[in-house]
């Protein structure tokens, strides 16, 4: 009798908001994976939380303190792999910190009154920005669009994201300007999108992908402004960070720091190289061989899914392959990186092509990218790359999986479409 009147309410909440089959599926398994990851935390006092976030428990919000206290003794004295328009950000943020505590160093800036009352406006101006773009861009009824913000709020990319305090954050938040606006009927708006995905990638690089969006939709114009300004974006800030010799050292760094990453392992890496190397940890193999393989994998499914970009006619499809490729062919991308994947999420819950069967495999794909769960360390692996290395949890490894799994299918996808347009020609 209580299973029949749990069902009449949830079809009351689907008739009421009018709710899609593919959103009804997300919202309520997303919702049961709340439950769970708070019911957990509520029955081991918070230790099944430990596997979401970084192993480090002493240097929480690490992404925001550490770059702060490295640009006492210049921009890139310590291995930074930031380009110089994040850096000014964090130096902007620098000058509202007493030098005095600043000396001392990062724990000592997070320590402070000051530091942690310039985090909270850091956090609540990007917060805010981010809820005020949600609500413009998300289409349904009210209740479903808070819905899915508290949802967003509380997956597992952002709460990894939060507890680094990445700055990736202002990444997204650009793009998503870009992605949404991009194809306004009002001409200003559509150069602030432009201006938009410049900042983004001057702050992150990997976003200029996006780019492609418009080289698909034969915008060339608006490609070669895009082009300028993220030359702009990228280039001036050197100037305010020891001048254009600084590139040259910013090179160097990422380079150092992409072998430096192999070290740590696989422990939150999203990406192909990362994979590979679980892999062939499983057959015991923690060798230098999965990193070639997987290095050369990567270029592989780059360049296929570029080709398969501008072959894909559903739009959402196209974004999400962009987005998947951005996370999965860096090096150096983690948990966090996922984020991004929220651009085309919110596209596919509100399309209204007809739901296929193979949507039903990307929305599973969508779940287990988003739902945050707090499954145990694959100890087996961790040990195999040494105890310095990263701990791997079955968390990451499912979002992994997740990830490539709506990758290549997009992929394949894409030259099939493309397939059937080449062949629908010729007759």
């Amino acid at each position: 009798m209580k299973f029949n009147k749990v069902i009449k309410v949830a079809l009351a909440i689907d008739i009421r908001l009018k709710l899609g089959k593919k959103k009804y599926i997300f919202y309520a398994t997303t919702f049961l994976g709340f439950l769970i990851f708070i019911l957990s935390g509520l029955l081991t006092r918070g230790y099944s939380l430990y596997s979401l976030f970084q192993s480090n428990k002493t240097d929480y919000f690490m992404d925001f303190y550490n770059p702060l206290s490295e640009l006492l003794n210049g921009p890139y004295s310590h291995g930074s792999i930031y380009p110089p328009l994040p850096l000014l950000i964090y130096k902007f943020l620098l000058r509202f910190v007493p030098y005095n505590i600043v000396s001392h160093g990062a724990f000592a800036i997070r320590a402070s009154q000051i530091g942690e009352i310039v985090f909270l406006f850091y956090s609540l101006i990007t917060l805010l920005t981010f809820l005020v773009i949600l609500r413009e861009v998300k289409r349904g009824k009210i209740m479903e669009i808070y819905g899915f913000i508290f949802f967003v709020l509380f997956s597992a990319p952002f709460l990894f994201m939060f507890e680094r305090a990445n700055i990736i954050f202002i990444a997204l938040l650009f793009s998503m300007v870009f992605v949404f606006f991009k194809d306004s009927k009002n001409r200003i708006i559509r150069e602030v999108a432009l201006i938009c995905l410049a900042i983004s990638a001057g702050v992150k690089l990997y976003p200029a992908l996006f780019g492609l969006l418009l080289l698909k939709e034969k915008r060339f114009k608006d490609t070669f402004r895009l082009l300028l300004y993220g030359i702009t974006a990228f280039i001036l800030p050197f100037f305010a960070v020891g001048g254009i010799s600084q590139l040259l050292v910013l090179i160097k760094d990422i380079l150092t720091t992409s072998n430096g990453a192999l070290d740590w392992g696989v422990g939150y890496a999203v990406n192909i190289l990362s994979i590979v190397r679980i892999f062939y940890g499983f057959i015991g193999d923690f060798g230098k061989g999965p990193i070639f393989i997987g290095n050369t994998l990567s270029y592989l499914v780059l360049l296929f899914g570029v080709i398969s970009v501008f072959l894909l006619k559903s739009k959402w499809k196209t974004v999400a392959l962009l987005s998947s490729l951005m996370i999965m062919v860096s090096s150096v991308s983690y948990v966090y990186s996922l984020i991004f994947m929220i651009i085309p999420l919110i596209m596919f819950l509100d399309s209204e092509e007809k739901l296929k069967r193979m949507d039903y495999l990307y929305l599973i794909c969508f779940i287990f990218i988003f739902v945050p769960l707090t499954l145990n360390n694959i100890d087996f692996i961790n040990r195999g790359f040494g105890s310095s290395a990263r701990p791997l949890t079955l968390n990451v490894l499912i979002q992994n999986i997740a990830l490539l799994t709506m990758t290549v299918t997009l992929i394949l996808q894409g030259f099939q479409e493309g397939l059937k347009g080449k062949n629908a020609k010729k007759n």
